[in-house]
C-alpha cells in the first residue's frame, strides 16, 4: 500500500462528463476520479465500477456525472493508521481512499501491493478458444487460422497473451481445431512470451462452449475466457474484481452498441400523437467474447455436446444461478470480416 504523491492526476470537476471521468480515469491508471472544486473541496468519488454502472442503464460518454457521484465515500485523515486503512479497504473492497483534511483532499492512498499479490493468486489462467474456421475472412483465413492474422506484424493470439501478461495472467490454455497445428507451432510452450501454453484440441467443431467439456480439472479459481479474435484494451484484473464483487457464476463483457435513427419518431399511444422525438439514438449490447467463469459452471453445461457462450448462460439463467455483465468502455474490436480487419489494422 501507498500514498500517491501526484493525486491530482486522479482529480475532475463536478461538471465533468463520463467520457471525462474515463479519460482521467485511463490516463491515471487509478481506476478512480475524485470530485473537486478549486478549493480541493471533496464533493465525492467516481470509480471505474460506477461508470460501467452508467452504461449499462443506458448513459451516453457526455452524459454528466453527477448522479452517479458516491458523495459519501470512505476517507482517512493524514493521521489515520495504516492498518486501520487497510482493514477499512479489505472490508470494503477498495482499491483507493482519498485523504482528507477539513473536507479538503490533501492526497489519495493506493492499495497496490496488496492487490497485486491477490492478483497473481486468482487471476493466472485463461483459456483462448482458437478453433473457428474464420470463414467471414477467407481467402485470409485459406492457410492462415484467424489468431494468427496480423495485426500491425503481430498476430491476434500474440496480442491477446501479451495482454494477459501484463494483467497478471501465466498460464493459458489455447483450444484448437483448424490448422491448429500452424499456432502451436508459433507459440510453442510459450517461454517467448513469458507464459506457460498449454493446449487441448478439439475433435470435431464444439462451439464457443463446448470445449469447457473437455478441462473441468483446468482450474480451481475463477477464470478468464477470450475468443481468439477479440482484441480488447483491457485490464483483465479489473473484470476478475468485478466478478468477484458481485459473486457472480458467469461474466460476460459487453460493449454498448449506438444506433440512430436517421428519421424524426412520432410517439403514439393508440391513435393519438403523444410527443416527438428527432432522431433518437438507441443503445443495446453487444456480446464482447470476453467472460469469467467459476468453476461451478461444469454442473451446468449445456446437454448437447457443440455449443457456445450464450447456451451456457442461459442454462445458468434457468437455474437462477447469478450471471452478469460487465460493461467494457475500452478500445474493443471483433475480427469477425474483412472491414474489421481492415479497421484494426488502421487502429
Amino acid at each position: 500500500m501507498g500514498e500517491l504523491s501526484n493525486w491530482r492526476c486522479c482529480t475532475i470537476g463536478i461538471d465533468a462528463s463520463l467520457g471525462d471521468a474515463i479519460k482521467i480515469i485511463n490516463d491515471s491508471g487509478y481506476k478512480v476520479a475524485m470530485v473537486i472544486d478549486k478549493h480541493d473541496t471533496l464533493y465525492g468519488v467516481l470509480t471505474d465500477g460506477d461508470i460501467r454502472r452508467a452504461l449499462l442503464g443506458g448513459k451516453f460518454l457526455d452524459s454528466s456525472i453527477k448522479e452517479w457521484i458516491n458523495r459519501h465515500p470512505v476517507v482517512a485523515s493524514s493521521a489515520t493508521d495504516f492498518d486501520l486503512i487497510l482493514e477499512k479497504m479489505y472490508a470494503s473492497k477498495l482499491q483507493q481512499i482519498p485523504i482528507v483534511e477539513q473536507g479538503k483532499v490533501i492526497g489519495l492512498h493506493l492499495w497496490d501491493e496488496l492487490s497485486r499479490s491477490i492478483r497473481n493468486k486468482s487471476i493466472n489462467h485463461m483459456l483462448i478458444m482458437a478453433g473457428g474456421f474464420g470463414k467471414r475472412l477467407m481467402p485470409l483465413t485459406e492457410a492462415c487460422p484467424k489468431p494468427l492474422l496480423k495485426i500491425k506484424n503481430i498476430p491476434i493470439i500474440e496480442l491477446i497473451i501479451l495482454n494477459a501478461k501484463r494483467s497478471g495472467i501465466n498460464k493459458v490454455l489455447v483450444s484448437l481445431h483448424y490448422l491448429g497445428h500452424l499456432i502451436k507451432e508459433h507459440l510453442g510452450d510459450g517461454q517467448r512470451l513469458g507464459v506457460e501454453i498449454s493446449y487441448i484440441n478439439e475433435p470435431s467443431p464444439l462451439g464457443t462452449g463446448g470445449v469447457l467439456r473437455l478441462i473441468k480439472d483446468f482450474t480451481n479459481h475463477p477464470f478468464i475466457v477470450c475468443n481468439g479474435d477479440v482484441l480488447v484494451d483491457l485490464d483483465f484484473s479489473q473484470i476478475i474484481n468485478y466478478h468477484n464483487i458481485h459473486n457472480a457464476h458467469a461474466t460476460m463483457a459487453v460493449k454498448a452498441n449506438e444506433i440512430q435513427n436517421p428519421f424524426g419518431v412520432v410517439k403514439m399511444s393508440g391513435a393519438n400523437i403523444v410527443g416527438f422525438e428527432e432522431k433518437p439514438t438507441y443503445i443495446d449490447f453487444v456480446n464482447a467474447g470476453v467472460y469469467v467463469l467459476t468453476p461451478e459452471i461444469w454442473n451446468y453445461l449445456p446437454p448437447a455436446e457443440k455449443f457456445d457462450m450464450p447456451d451456457l448462460f442461459e442454462s445458468l439463467r434457468r437455474n437462477q444461478r447469478k450471471i452478469i455483465a460487465y460493461p467494457l468502455h475500452e478500445k474493443w474490436a471483433d475480427i469477425g470480416r474483412h472491414e474489421d480487419y481492415r479497421i484494426a489494422n488502421g487502429d
